[in-house]
């Protein structure tokens, strides 16, 4: 195909400026050598082609959603304790201006407008890395056996008698930041909600990685 082309190419201008035996016989010549109907090589050779429009090059689509909005988006999740896209939509959606008067969310307007419109699926992928980083588990209710819940006396916060001594609020917490890599401590609190007496001890862990 591309070498008949310019073959007609070539053929094109002496085509134009031949007399009508010279159309002839270069159209018989065309014909034997292209193989094409004799009506289309008269339109070929007739008319110049139309040039082909060449396509624009588009440049790299600008980001809607910048690190600021990611930061800020962060921010909110972890106020919110890690919820998923589909529950911290709406969250945003609600809670975004009032965050910022409270000062417990530092963004432009152009952010907080931005952290407003976006989606649950926009969110999830956004905070795709930020979970792998910090390791969170994707189930964070896992089924419990009925069984460990009657051995283990545990009252739900509506259930506490306040006034009665030896309810405990207990509080685990793994000093590592966002690796368990070398050594952090581990330290467990309690109180008692009706003296207020808190005490607690910590453990030292060291942990290594294989690279």
């Amino acid at each position: 195909m591309h070498s008949r082309e310019q073959y007609l190419e070539r053929v094109r201008e002496e085509y134009r400026k031949a007399g009508k035996k010279g159309k002839t016989r270069l159209l018989n010549e065309a014909r034997k050598r292209t193989k094409l109907n004799r009506k289309v090589l008269i339109g070929k050779l007739a008319h110049a082609p139309v040039p082909k429009r060449r396509k624009k090059k588009r440049g790299p689509r600008k980001r809607t959603y910048t690190p600021e909005v990611l930061g800020a988006l962060v921010k909110v999740w972890e106020i919110f304790d890690y919820p998923c896209g589909q529950r911290l939509a709406p969250a945003l959606r609600q809670e975004v201006e009032r965050l910022r008067k409270a000062k417990e969310l530092v963004c432009s307007a152009e952010v907080a407008a931005k952290l407003r419109h976006i989606s649950p699926r926009t969110i999830d992928r956004l905070l795709a890395r930020e979970k792998q980083v910090r390791q969170l588990r994707q189930n964070r209710n896992p089924s419990v056996h009925p069984l460990l819940y009657q051995k283990i006396p545990v009252k739900v916060a509506s259930e506490w008698d306040t006034d009665q001594v030896g309810n405990l609020q207990v509080d685990y917490v793994a000093h590592c930041g966002r690796s368990t890599a070398g050594q952090y401590l581990h330290t467990i609190s309690a109180a008692d909600i009706a003296t207020g007496c808190r005490f607690g001890f910590a453990r030292s862990t060291r942990t290594t990685t294989r690279g």
